[in-house]
């Protein structure tokens, strides 16, 4: 790895906006919103960990040798993944940001291991880990660029296209994990069919697309132009929107950071870029969180506001008339635990009819086109290898059906797995957006009975997915143990083997069945727990919150019982909290106008 003398890329990068300054700002205000009586700990928790666990996908995508891997290194300013003349990327890639260089591998069946961002080129391409015979899931690689700062995430992608169809497929499962698109072109060659396919598929995921024509180095100034504007044009036309087409050359942006020659890196156009990509990472992507965290902040301060103003009203409501409108809240809090119940009844059926419908069906057809793809390819295998002694040959045909089967599953897995956590999650957070409606039923509720204005603040219901379902391929020991008998290796040689082929395509055809089994089993314990788990805290919110109302409620009740002076304690306690929540409210106001006028 070579780093970049002083004047690198990232002096193109803006240092800072007013919308990501807001994120210390908004952290403080959840902070001491948790810190009041009247509020959930939990919530103010799980908004507070979206600030600090900031993460936003960046992913560059591209057909091979487009200069994909160039482009990531001119972006953050070093020599730092490796480039070639052959199809290199074959594992995903995340760059992250860091004091230092350092690199970690991970593998599929969970080990990791940090190697020097020299030895990169060992695990990442087609050379040193051909076909991915060294097993390794992704490559998280971590360097202190600007660009990386605030949680973005620079992710380089294996080309499609090549004639390595596996990098093609791992592009492709990738893709549901991209929050925004760099898609790379390349001068050399015009804009094909497979790319725009591509790049509308990868519109479906991603919020922004870039479009980058690079390798400008090798054209003229009129062939660019050209090149550009029918790039533009083909662009606009299938996509059916306006597409801005940058034209860069990675390679010189790097070459001429050595020399110094600033004239000739403006030339290679990746400063006015660069400004772009970092103006929309800083700005846009800040925007929406601030917004999104900052509305759940408001609701969760709009609550604890009405549950203030309800205790100030019990406490000053006559006790015969407390005693009445008490009744009544519990009354309507039966009512309200009753729904409950029923909405976790309804969540099990969904989750049951998630695994039922999807996982089980997806398992079942891959289980019957995955028998039929693996007993033609033992039969194309069996007559490459037919010249072998009978000995080898069973040992041979055994080795290839496990090691086909294995590689099958660990292929279909990771889309699978994709799906499976993008319903389970929708399902969260569609139950989740029911539970704040149960509250603000209640809080509607108990603010009419006690003429307490309340207004219901509408924000996303996010929660924390720690425990998601997921799902590895667990290896269970399922030999295909084909015996070979005295008898068998007495007889001719031809009659022999197809009693080894015909025994290999039936052991084959349980492997797959028993693997099947042991996948649909593990889907369904790990649904299971996540199910369990989010109930928990599904739970854990909702009769946190109840009872934060209820306490509320009857905390007129709760001070005569206590004295005239345990009552005025309590006001002053109840007023000074209504100021703390007047001050954070203003605060958010103006994180909220700073962020509007940014």
């Amino acid at each position: 790895m070579n780093e970049l003398p002083d004047r690198h890329v990232d002096e193109t990068l803006p240092v800072d906006t007013a919308t990501m300054s807001q994120l210390p700002a908004l952290a403080r205000c959840l902070d001491q919103l948790a810190s009041l009586v009247d509020v959930p700990t939990e919530p103010c928790r799980q908004l507070r960990e979206r600030i600090t666990a900031n993460v936003f996908n960046l992913v560059v995508l591209g057909e091979f040798k487009r200069g994909k891997t160039t482009l990531v290194n001119a972006l953050i300013g070093a020599d730092l993944l490796p480039v070639g003349v052959v199809p290199l990327t074959s594992i995903i890639t995340l760059l992250e940001y860091g004091d230092a260089p350092a690199a970690r591998v991970i593998y599929r069946r969970g080990a990791e291991e940090d190697i020097a961002p020299e030895r990169l080129w060992e695990y990442v391409t087609e050379k040193g880990n051909p076909a991915n015979a060294k097993d390794v899931l992704e490559v998280r690689v971590r360097y202190p660029s600007a660009l990386l700062q605030d949680g973005v995430r620079l992710v380089d992608t294996p080309g499609i296209g090549s004639i390595h169809q596996h990098n093609t497929d791992v592009t492709y499962q990738f893709l549901p994990n991209a929050d925004a698109v760099l898609f790379v072109l390349s001068v050399e060659q015009p804009l094909g069919r497979a790319e725009l396919d591509f790049l509308q598929e990868a519109r479906a995921y991603a919020g922004k697309i870039f479009v980058v024509l690079n390798k400008a180095d090798l054209q003229s100034a009129a062939e660019l132009e050209e090149s550009a504007t029918f790039t533009t044009k083909i662009l606009n036309e299938v996509l059916g929107t306006a597409v801005r087409v940058y034209v860069v050359s990675a390679r010189d942006a790097i070459d001429v950071r050595w020399q110094g020659d600033t004239g000739k890196l403006e030339q290679s156009q990746m400063p006015a870029f660069t400004q772009a990509l970092s103006r929309f990472l800083m700005e846009e992507k800040g925007d929406a969180l601030v917004r999104s965290v900052g509305g759940g902040a408001r609701r969760l301060l709009t609550q604890a506001r009405v549950t203030g103003d309800l205790s100030l009203k019990s406490l000053r409501t006559p006790l015969d008339e407390l005693r009445v409108k008490i009744e009544a809240f519990e009354h309507k809090q039966r009512e309200v635990l009753v729904a409950r119940d029923e909405y976790l009844l309804l969540l099990d059926h969904e989750i049951a009819r998630l695994y039922d419908q999807h996982l089980v069906a997806d398992i079942g057809a891959f289980e019957v086109r995955l028998r039929g793809d693996i007993d033609a390819l033992l039969m194309q295998h069996f007559k490459t290898v037919r010249a072998l002694p009978s000995r080898q040959l069973q040992t041979e045909l055994q080795r290839y059906a496990v090691a086909e089967v294995r590689q099958a599953y660990d292929n279909w897995r990771p889309a699978e797995e994709a799906k499976v956590n993008e319903g389970f999650d929708a399902i969260c957070r569609r139950f989740a957006a029911r539970v704040d409606q149960v509250v603000d039923e209640l809080l509607r509720f108990a603010s009419d009975l006690f003429d307490v204005p309340y207004d219901a603040v509408q924000a996303e219901s996010h929660w924390s997915t720690v425990s998601r379902f997921y799902y590895k391929f667990w290896d269970v020991q399922v030999g295909l143990q084909i015996i070979v008998s005295s008898l068998l290796l007495a007889l001719p040689k031809v009659i022999g083997d197809r009693f080894i082929l015909r025994e290999a395509r039936k052991r084959a055809e349980d492997y797959v069945i028993v693997q099947a089994g042991q996948v649909r089993d593990d889907l369904a314990r790990r649904l299971d727990h996540g199910r369990r788990t989010f109930k928990d805290a599904l739970l854990e919110r909702l009769d946190a919150t109840l009872a934060q109302i209820g306490a509320a409620v009857r905390k007129g009740i709760v001070a005569s019982e206590s004295g005239a002076a345990t009552f005025a304690v309590r006001e002053q306690e109840i007023i000074a909290q209504q100021r703390a929540l007047d001050m954070i409210d203003r605060e958010l106001t103006e994180i909220f106008a700073r962020v509007d006028r940014s």
